[in-house]
């Protein structure tokens, strides 16, 4: 069973090696487009370290994953495949949010149709169990393609992403272990390296972000780790049980999810247009990247672990109610730490954009 960290460590030293050089060939494609005067009108960064994860996480595959008897592989291996190239897309010239929903429609159809992941049954959830082929269908391309925007949501700077994804992944690791489904629980482990790598090369200072492309191939590893996770209803193990997969892939997405939908609550009733995220809040509050990484790692797994003892005793509609309560109860316990502050800061932000915008203008 030791051959399931070769995954891990062959992504992880890919990804590792890789990211310096991908640091001075960002920074040298930076320092060129200033020099030739193209970057008047759009701000650049150094946005690329979904290269090295996606090196990093798909040789990683191909070498320890890949069964050729397996013919959903191949369609799950191109769907990744499809997915980072739209993010590299994006990153090196932008892509209108028609075009990368468009491609996320794509690689959900071959993920559905060709990889087998649909979501049949809601386990019991509000009291539904079998799904008719066409909402099975609709809800299935609704999860794939939400979770995929769900983790695009997360900041890809100082680590938030990468550890976030380090926890998703480490858990349905964990799981797919335990009930013998291999190829999935390397692939997972694969994801892992890539992002532990970005981490530990980030640590002390922010040298390279992982852009989109590594925040969409995180997407859509996670919507895949999620998508079988759910297939596996009301599993019995002597290791490792759930009762309602899809009420603990929900607390797995709590950060990112709960950010979300916050945001978009709070933009509806004020008109904003900002982007309500924990980390904000606990910048402000004055926590370090550091601790508050590690806040973000340590909340998520304690919601994890509360959503699995909920999950053996109660209903699966109980523990999703609770599991908006606490949400809900935590963000507003943080949020009240320094409710003005923050939003102060968020005005603040908005003018510097602003202030930044029209100086791009009048250089033009």
């Amino acid at each position: 069973m030791i051959y399931l960290i070769f995954p891990l460590i062959l992504s992880f030293i890919i990804t590792f090696i890789c990211l310096p050089t991908i640091t001075k060939l960002s920074e040298a494609r930076i320092e060129r487009i200033n020099v030739e005067g193209k970057n008047k009108n759009k701000k650049l960064s150094n946005a690329f370290g979904g290269l090295g994860i996606f090196a990093g996480f798909i040789l990683a595959t191909l070498l320890f994953i890949f069964e050729k008897q397996n013919l959903y592989l191949s369609f799950i291996v191109a769907a990744i495949i499809i997915q980072f190239t739209i993010g590299l897309m994006d990153d090196l010239v932008g892509l209108s949010n028609f075009k990368k929903t468009l491609g996320q429609l794509i690689v959900s159809s071959i993920l559905i149709f060709g990889g087998g992941l649909q979501i049949s049954s809601l386990q019991g959830l509000f009291g539904i169990e079998t799904l008719p082929q066409i909402i099975s269908i609709a809800i299935s391309y609704a999860t794939i393609i939400g979770i995929i925007q769900l983790v695009d949501f997360v900041d890809d700077k100082y680590g938030f992403a990468s550890i976030l994804g380090i926890l998703s992944t480490s858990f349905f690791a964990v799981f797919f272990f335990l009930n013998g489904e291999m190829v999935f629980a390397m692939m997972a482990l694969a994801m892992a390296g890539g992002l532990f790598a970005t981490l530990i090369y980030n640590y002390k200072s922010i040298k390279l972000c992982i852009g989109n492309s590594g925040l969409l191939v995180m997407g859509i590893v996670n919507a895949i780790l999620v998508m079988k996770f759910i297939g596996f209803s009301s599993v019995t193990t002597s290791n490792f049980s759930v009762g309602s997969s899809i009420i603990i892939a929900i607390a797995v997405l709590r950060i990112p999810l709960g950010d979300k939908l916050v945001s978009w609550f709070r933009n509806s009733i004020n008109k904003e247009k900002f982007s309500i995220k924990t980390h904000i809040i606990l910048h402000e509050k004055g926590t370090s990247r550091n601790k508050t990484t590690l806040l973000l790692f340590g909340g998520g797994l304690l919601f994890i672990l509360l959503s699995l003892f909920l999950d053996s005793i109660l209903p699966p509609t109980v523990v999703l109610l609770i599991q908006v309560l606490v949400g809900i109860t935590v963000y507003n316990f943080v949020s009240q730490l320094k409710s003005k502050n923050v939003l102060e800061f968020l005005k603040q932000e908005k003018e510097k954009f602003i202030n930044q915008e029209l100086s791009k203008d009048e250089a033009a």
